[in-house]
């Protein structure tokens, strides 16, 4: 029997707590996401947007007994897979029908996605600047606002996270040493199941399975020795994405023209434009996408990010071109696995979202993007305080790093509550229903469901119960900015 030293055992205790810590750490930064999500959510925004009192009245219509053609893997109203719909429905049959419970699901999903993400960092970054990351990522003004939004759009950050992380900890077992010891395949079997759920949720959740395989090339790169297995392993994601997604494929192929009707009036390559020149609509399109980012001034659309202001906050964007950067530079970077699969998810949620669809940059379409955006910020971040380590050294460069972006998370948290409630932000959301609306507008839907009415949209239950016209509402000249970011 071995004896260990005293020094030895010091050691092992000081790393069994330096984990326990850590864990500690991002267990607080997780319930704080998730407290700035649920804290009055029912009321703040204080108006059901018409996409989510679209997507509740379809959930309340399944509880009521009147669910969608073909059931589960039917389509919803917007003509995509109804599972988000069904989702939804599980929540309000546990916690009632109410604007807040309306919004749970992705609150919810918005907080549990900040676990994997950070778990993906941590393959590659410190401690320190893991935790930052997901901090900024947790009170990052975008993705906060589809966090606290009944609108399915965001629930595909949470499948793309879950995905990478199964699909690093399958590549971890290919290239392990002991072989068969550590089988990779209910990790590849994992990482096809988030691909599927991907499909079946929002149409950017497609982005997933396709930065799975444009990752592919990459992943051969790396563990070339282990080909054979990775080549199987990459089966079994495309056997189970297909086999799990098949009875919705099915249904999809025999409606079509139905589920393609949607996306049909946002593809860029069906615009005038495009078809009198290609090359000039793309080009357009990526000078106004590429600095959605970091310039305000081609962001409009106050409902999804404050308009006229950058989609990332001004920290945040620094370092984030940074890490864009330094990814393509450093040598430390670009010889991880996980540095071009972010890069694979990045470009394959971006072209589809952005590049090749009409009136972006569109914040909705793009949110599931958001956490490979943070992730380059993680990476500026964690070469900003290499660099200090020479200077400083590293307790000092953290020690000044992380107040600093612990008050410009906090700042983020504050612009959004700023945002939320000025007028022209309520006005951008119209249509939509209000918190005093919101009893009369559900008893509406449920007496159309209970008695077999065809589907509504709020458009009709507005036109059959005026209120007030947000053009009234709002006071006539220019309308208050929102508090400006740090």
């Amino acid at each position: 029997m071995t004896v260990r030293s005293w020094p030895s055992r010091r050691r092992a205790w000081t790393s069994y707590l330096q984990k326990r810590f850590d864990l500690v750490l991002l267990a607080a930064v997780v319930l704080f996401g998730l407290a700035v999500r649920l804290y009055d959510l029912g009321n703040l925004p204080d108006t059901l947007l018409a996409d989510e009192a679209d997507n509740a009245q379809a959930a309340i219509r399944i509880l009521r007994g009147v669910p969608p053609i073909n059931g589960f893997f039917g389509l919803d109203w917007t003509q995509q897979p109804a599972y988000s719909v069904y989702l939804l429905a599980g929540f309000l049959k546990v916690f009632g029908v109410s604007i807040m419970a309306i919004r749970l699901p992705s609150a919810v999903l918005g907080a549990l996605s900040l676990i994997p993400f950070y778990l993906l960092l941590r393959r590659q970054f410190s401690t320190a600047t893991s935790l930052l990351a997901t901090f900024l990522l947790a009170t990052n003004v975008w993705y906060l606002n589809f966090s606290r939004s009944g609108w399915n759009c965001g629930h595909t950050c949470f499948y793309l996270v879950m995905a990478m992380l199964f699909l690093m900890l399958a590549l971890d077992r290919v290239a392990d040493p002991r072989g068969g010891r550590r089988r990779p395949w209910i990790f590849f079997g994992l990482t096809g199941f988030f691909c599927a759920l991907g499909l079946y949720s929002y149409p950017n959740g497609r982005a997933i399975t396709l930065g799975i395989i444009v990752f592919g090339p990459f992943a051969l790169r790396f563990y070339r020795p282990q080909w054979k297995t990775l080549f199987k392993g990459y089966l079994l994601v495309g056997a189970v994405t297909v086999l799990l997604f098949l009875p919705q494929a099915v249904y999809i192929a025999r409606n079509f023209e139905l589920f393609n009707g949607r996306l049909h009036t946002v593809t860029l390559t069906n615009k005038p434009d495009y078809k009198a020149s290609p090359s000039a609509a793309l080009w357009a399109q990526v000078k106004r996408n590429v600095r959605g980012p970091w310039d305000g001034s081609v962001n409009n659309t106050w409902q999804y990010t404050p308009g006229g202001e950058p989609q990332l906050d001004r920290p945040t964007g620094w370092l984030t071109l940074a890490g864009l950067l330094m990814s393509l530079a450093l040598p430390a970077l670009r010889r991880r696995p996980e540095t071009w699969l972010w890069w694979c998810m990045l470009i394959a949620a971006w072209v589809p979202t952005q590049l090749l669809t009409v009136g972006t940059p569109n914040g909705a379409r793009g949110v599931i993007y958001v956490p490979a955006l943070l992730y380059f910020a993680a990476a500026g971040l964690e070469s900003v305080l290499s660099l200090a380590d020479r200077a400083w050294g590293r307790r000092l460069s953290v020690a000044v790093a992380a107040p600093l972006l612990l008050f410009f998370g906090l700042a983020n948290v504050g612009h959004y509550w700023s945002w939320q409630t000025n007028p022209r932000t309520r006005q951008s959301r119209w249509i939509y229903v209000t918190a005093s609306e919101f009893p009369e507008w559900k008893a509406w839907v449920t007496d159309v469901a209970d008695w077999k009415g065809g589907v509504t949209n709020l458009g009709q239950w507005v036109d059959s119960h005026p209120g007030t016209d947000p053009s009234v509402a709002v006071p006539q000249g220019p309308a208050p900015a929102p508090t400006p970011r740090p």
